[in-house]
């Protein structure tokens, strides 16, 4: 089962990723970040009130770290997609997202079955083959470096929410928007860009906040029925889905290597999803 909520985040994942790439085109990848955070915070409180769990001091203090990389996560990897191309960005950003906490969580002594090693072994090379934007050598990518920095802000964001107590349900995710909302405001200040998009993006900023959430929280309880490590690499599939996206909404074209990392994937997540019930 955890496997499977881990896999149903990273299809919501992918989908935000996709709609805020193409509405980071018009406006400031940190002004987007906050009406997008602030509608998640507003979900967030409700779940977490609706939800069995209470708040305790050490979940919540995990799931305000973990909204520390939240904030850094979304900031610049809306400022990547806006500079560059979305197929390119959002996997590059998965690479350092999954990696990091998943070399934690062996470090730490999870000790996934033979099959499901090989899957998180055979994610991240897929995850690479999809960037790659020409069947040759790998090209320099516009965003890439904002793209590094909102990778390092996934993996503390999913590292760090992993470590929060399962008894205080939901409570640590509204830590992790809270957070994450005085992230992204002292980063507006610091970029001098506009707090806020105009009241057109408003109703798209909520709903990208809303999924994110959503997204979010299936991780959580994804790592309570599973390992870290799996979670983590499994949630971290959602590149594949602006690719798909890409080949079918905006009519864009795979090149050999990107088709042979997402049959890649599509093993692992079977290799993986086999040991993890």
């Amino acid at each position: 089962m955890g496997a499977v909520l881990a896999l149903a985040s990273a299809i919501l994942y992918g989908i935000v990723d996709f709609a805020g790439g193409k509405l980071s085109r018009r406006i400031d990848g940190f002004t987007l970040a906050l009406p997008v955070q602030a509608a998640g915070l507003v979900v967030m409180l409700t779940l977490a009130f609706l939800l069995q769990g209470g708040p305790n001091g050490h979940s919540l203090a995990w799931g305000a770290l973990s909204g520390v990389g939240s904030g850094i996560a979304i900031m610049f990897l809306y400022r990547a997609m806006g500079a560059g191309q979305i197929s390119l960005v959002v996997p590059l950003t998965a690479v350092i997202g999954a990696a990091l906490p998943a070399m934690l969580g062996l470090l730490l002594g999870e000790r996934p079955g033979a099959l499901a090693l090989v899957g998180l072994t055979a994610v991240l090379p897929a995850v690479w083959l999809i960037a790659q934007q020409r069947p040759t050598l790998p090209t320099p990518m516009k965003g890439g470096h904002a793209a590094v920095i909102a990778g390092c802000g996934v993996a503390l964001q999913y590292a760090a929410i992993a470590q929060a107590d399962p008894s205080a349900g939901l409570w640590p995710m509204a830590a992790n928007r809270l957070a994450s909302i005085v992230v992204v405001y002292a980063g507006i200040r610091a970029a001098g860009v506009p707090a806020w998009p105009g009241p057109h993006y408003i109703w798209p900023a909520a709903w990208l906040g809303a999924l994110a959430s959503l997204s979010l929280a299936l991780y959580l309880f994804a790592t309570r029925l599973s390992f870290m490590s799996v979670a983590v690499t499994l949630a971290s599939l959602y590149p594949v889905v602006p690719v798909i996206l890409g080949v079918t909404v905006l009519h864009e074209r795979l090149n050999r290597l990107q088709w042979l990392g997402v049959a890649i994937a599509a093993g692992a997540v079977m290799l993986i999803m086999s040991e993890s019930h």
